[in-house]
């Protein structure tokens, strides 16, 4: 299956496998949070409307100069993941502008990229406001992985782990051939683990001393008053109204 996109839509996913190198190891590509952090790392992006993680969240409302209430997050889950499926992998190629994305099976030599989906069992959820969809006991939520990546290692890693927290939005592109798959903000960045003390680490999302952030959860899912912002007009962000 081909699908036409307007170009550069995809470049973010290929960086998940050109920061990474093709020298990497499999070991390594199958290290869910070493390409997420490549690929974050790499895509240069303009200020967010969002300061901190927690502003991100779907309990947050912004108002962009006096319009209504949006949100940044369409939903936002804790809970555990319990399987790894594995999904498409996908080619582009370029004719002038146009950039066409091709479909393929998972183990196609010629795949950029393979997409693997995530069952995540359902402790609490929080959804937005002007949100279409709900959240039920289970969900499936997409990540993109280099095409070395061995999903038996990925399965391995992510259900071992004690809990997650996602920041999720409907649909994203890589994933708009199932439409039941949810994908995780900033290329898969806003992926929490959840600690045994009441916080969670984003191995993707660096603090203040380039380590990993971490945060308590009863801040993250606290919510807030609406936050009134700016755009500037060179579109380089935005500004806090008082």
């Amino acid at each position: 299956m081909n699908l036409p996109t307007r170009h550069g839509q995809f470049a973010a996913l290929l960086v998940c496998v050109t920061a990474f190198g093709c020298s990497a190891s499999n070991a390594s590509e199958s290290d869910f949070f070493a390409t997420v952090r490549a690929r974050s790392e790499a895509v240069s992006r303009t200020q967010p409307i969002y300061r901190e993680l927690h502003e991100a969240m779907p309990n947050v409302p912004f108002s962009v100069d006096g319009g209504a209430e949006i949100y940044v997050a369409e939903a936002y889950v804790r809970g555990k993941v319990t399987d790894v499926e594995i999904g498409l992998g996908q080619r582009w190629t370029f004719d002038n502008d146009v950039e066409t994305r091709h479909l393929l099976e998972p183990t196609d030599p010629t795949a950029m990229v393979v997409t693997a989906h995530l069952i995540v069992g359902v402790e609490h959820s929080i959804v937005a406001p002007d949100s279409l969809r709900s959240i039920e006991s289970s969900i499936r939520v997409g990540i993109v992985l280099p095409p070395a990546a061995t999903i038996d290692d990925v399965r391995k890693q992510l259900t071992s782990l004690r809990g997650v927290v996602l920041l999720l939005k409907d649909s994203p592109s890589a994933f708009d051939y199932d439409p039941e798959v949810w994908g995780v903000l900033e290329d898969g960045a806003f992926f929490g683990v959840v600690n045994g003390n009441g916080t969670a680490s984003f191995p993707a999302v660096a603090d203040a001393n380039d380590g990993q952030l971490t945060v308590k959860l009863s801040r993250l899912e606290a919510g807030s008053k609406p936050i009134k912002v700016r755009s500037r007009a060179d579109g380089s962000g935005f500004d806090r109204v008082p």
